[in-house]
């Protein structure tokens, strides 16, 4: 159980931007999961690791720790968030989706939507800046269909993503409108206009 609350907490800290923190706790996470075999609190903490390397700019040691996680991945759904992770980096790095389009195909044969739709948006972001604006409307507006659909928290994600698209196509309209769908508060649509 100390395990899974180390990464746990890995995973929140990260998520506030405490790298450090992230990452003492995964560190305790991962050594406490490999003693006891604990194969998801190991991806975890694999994942969390990767996450907090690639935010302090160590880009090798965080495909490492993406690429172990998702070698180490047991279940079908923890290797999809690996390779989600692993392909996002790539993608940031160099520029290559091929990781993440092998994720989306995956996702989508095993039904897996929360991760198809991860997929799909993490896609769509490097197409959107590599400025192939209408190739990333196509992945988004499969995300957003997928994500409305089945009532995915992830919704409002894919709307401020394509919100940036349409921005960036020049129709701040479109853009505030697809903003407004979003359940994001006064303040960070005030952020995100700035």
């Amino acid at each position: 159980m100390h395990a899974q609350l180390r990464a746990f907490e890995a995973e929140r800290a990260l998520g506030r931007g405490y790298l450090d923190q992230a990452r003492t706790a995964a560190t305790d996470a991962l050594a406490e999961g490999q003693q006891l075999s604990l194969h998801e609190v190991i991806g975890e903490a694999l994942s969390v690791l990767g996450g907090a390397a690639f935010l302090a700019g160590d880009s090798e040691l965080a495909l490492e720790m993406f690429a172990r996680a998702r070698e180490g991945a047991r279940r079908p759904l923890h290797r999809l968030r690996a390779l989600i992770d692993l392909g996002s980096a790539q993608a940031s790095l160099g520029g290559s989706i091929e990781t993440l389009e092998k994720a989306r195909v995956l996702a989508a044969d095993s039904g897996a939507l929360e991760h198809l739709v991860r997929a799909e948006l993490a896609i769509a972001r490097v197409l959107i800046h590599r400025f192939e604006l209408a190739a990333a409307g196509s992945h988004l507006a499969s995300s957003i269909e997928t994500a409305r659909r089945y009532k995915l928290a992830i919704l409002s994600e894919a709307l401020i993503v394509d919100s940036l698209r349409v921005a960036l196509i020049g129709d701040a309209s479109a853009a505030e409108r697809a903003l407004d769908k979003s359940v994001l508060s006064r303040t960070t649509r005030t952020s995100l206009a700035l």
